[in-house]
């Protein structure tokens, strides 16, 4: 069980699956594995956040940047952590979009 909160956390904060199975050193389908049995765990079989959403399934915007060290310490968005930029991008779009550019021919 605690392989399977270790992946879950690594997760959380943002790894790959690959990333975690090397600084854990288990192969990618371990992980994997571990990653679905500690999401079952914690959402049980309800619906669940997907591996890209999982880094903000907990984020608390209101109270993150009274306890967050480095997001205290910003002065630049880009100085904030990972996750206060992931969220404040959250419905950022791409570039063709915004411009109107038209992807698919008609």
């Amino acid at each position: 069980m605690d392989l399977h909160v270790h992946v879950f956390d690594l997760a959380e904060s943002g790894d790959t699956f690959k990333a975690i199975a090397q600084k854990l050193k288990r192969r990618p389908s371990t992980v994997k594995s571990a990653y679905l049995a500690a999401s079952r765990h914690i959402f049980g079989t309800k619906a669940r956040p997907s591996k890209k959403a999982l880094p903000l399934a907990s984020f608390d915007w209101q109270g993150h940047c009274q306890k967050c060290r480095i997001c205290l310490e910003a002065e630049t968005p880009e100085e904030m952590c990972p996750k206060a930029r992931l969220y404040a991008d959250l419905d950022h779009k791409g570039q063709g979009v915004l411009t109107g550019y038209e992807t698919v021919r008609g």
